[in-house]
């Protein structure tokens, strides 16, 4: 009697919870965002890609906070220098984000394309006037968190 109920709930818990069980044709496809406003975030970024900032060598994480409105600060792990950066976010589409960015004195602009694979983590794109363009063998991820 014992194994047909945990059977039964099992059976129930797998037609009634997403992402349980096998997915049917008729299921919607699953939809992530990014957040609406970055503000009270942190962003990590990591890259094995020359295309990510201030690692021309690849293989970089970076730890990006978001002090004020369209101000964003960003320390590539190691380095301890922190940059100050303006940007612009948009989300031109469901999941997707853009960071417009021009950084420091000198008016550096680039930008971060960021698609999610979960409402905290996804895929992003770095691209800059003579940057190194990423290929699919490189891996550039992120991952928001919110600030404690």
């Amino acid at each position: 009697m014992k194994a047909r109920v945990v059977l039964v709930a099992t059976a129930a818990l797998t037609a009634v919870l997403p992402g349980i069980g096998d997915a049917r044709a008729d299921d919607p496809p699953r939809v992530c965002t990014v957040p609406a406003d970055p503000a009270g975030h942190f962003l990590i970024l990591y890259g094995s890609t020359p295309a990510v900032p201030a690692a021309p060598i690849g293989d970089s994480m970076t730890v990006v906070r978001f002090p004020a409105a369209n101000t964003l600060q960003y320390m590539v792990v190691g380095s301890g220098d922190w940059h100050d950066v303006t940007y612009t976010y948009s989300s031109p589409e469901p999941g997707v984000a853009v960071l417009d960015s021009v950084q420091g004195r000198d008016g550096f602009r680039y930008e971060l394309t960021l698609r999610c694979r979960t409402n905290d983590t996804g895929d992003y794109t770095y691209t800059a006037p003579g940057a190194a363009i990423a290929s699919s063998d490189n891996t550039a991820v992120y991952r928001f968190g919110a600030t404690h």
